[in-house]
């Protein structure tokens, strides 16, 4: 999934099909929808829908690496979002890291630092990790 933040929509490529997904406010009202917000779209039956839900739950399952690296960081490729997350164990503890903290991790210079704690300094942002927090 790619979420385009502008126009607030979760492009998805799932099994092969592509579809875009009218979030809300935020990329965490995805996780939100139901089987119901679901079904008037094009191309949604019951089974579809029930199947896309269960995939977007069994998604709040995966690695904290992941979900940094999803979020679009610049700089912040896999191997980097698993330096961060083996020095911040959670999402609030790296949102809460200055530049000169983040410097400290082996492997993460200076250009990376500042790229992650100007990311978690955008209001926008720190709101949407608060929000998956929460989910």
């Amino acid at each position: 999934m790619r979420y385009d933040h502008h126009d607030q929509i979760v492009r998805c490529a799932w099994h092969g099909w592509e579809f875009d997904l009218l979030t809300g406010e935020h990329l965490s009202d995805l996780y939100r929808l139901t089987e119901e917000d679901l079904l008037p779209l094009e191309r949604f039956a019951e089974k579809r829908a029930a199947n896309l839900i269960a995939a977007i739950e069994a998604s709040k399952e995966r690695p904290l690496a992941r979900l940094l690296f999803a979020l679009g960081i610049r700089h912040v490729g896999r191997t980097v979002a698993e330096d961060l997350v083996a020095h911040y164990v959670s999402l609030n503890d790296l949102a809460e890291a200055n530049k000169e903290e983040l410097e400290s991790i082996e492997g993460i210079g200076p250009v990376i630092a500042e790229s992650v704690a100007d990311w978690f300094a955008v209001g926008e942002n720190r709101q949407l990790a608060r929000d998956l927090r929460r989910l």
